[in-house]
């Protein structure tokens, strides 16, 4: 997502209702186009349209469970930096097997393990 937040409706126009706001780098699931607007859905299964000029392509995750600790480097070993919540979105940066790098472009950057989130997630080496 570009902007801070998003609106996603429930049909491909302004004329729709608002269905929810998605925060910005929450990963949607193209589900379809209609010009141009996107059908998407969420991790939860809601889906909605949104307007091309506020989706980003590239990496996204949320966090998929109660809780993940964001790590100074890829592996367990590596020091706790931040506890973030179920949902809590990210940008992904880089892949290292099953670790992300991830960042918020405010104050949480390092790195997570895979299994914890869901989103848009290259192959190891993408960005």
């Amino acid at each position: 997502m570009t902007p801070q937040r998003a609106n996603i409706r429930t049909g491909p126009s302004t004329e729709h209702p608002v269905a929810w706001v998605a925060d910005r780098y929450a990963p949607l699931e193209v589900l379809g186009r209609d010009g141009d607007w996107t059908e998407v859905k969420e991790l939860n299964g809601s889906s909605g349209w949104a307007h091309g000029s506020v989706l980003a392509s590239g990496s996204c995750a949320i966090v998929a469970g109660t809780y993940a600790n964001v790590r100074s480097g890829p592996g367990f070993e590596h020091d706790i930096l931040w506890e973030v919540d179920l949902g809590y979105p990210f940008k992904v940066t880089e892949v290292r097997g099953d670790w992300l790098r991830v960042t918020d472009d405010g104050e949480v950057e390092g790195w997570i393990a895979r299994r914890l989130v869901w989103g848009s997630i290259p192959q190891e080496g993408g960005r």
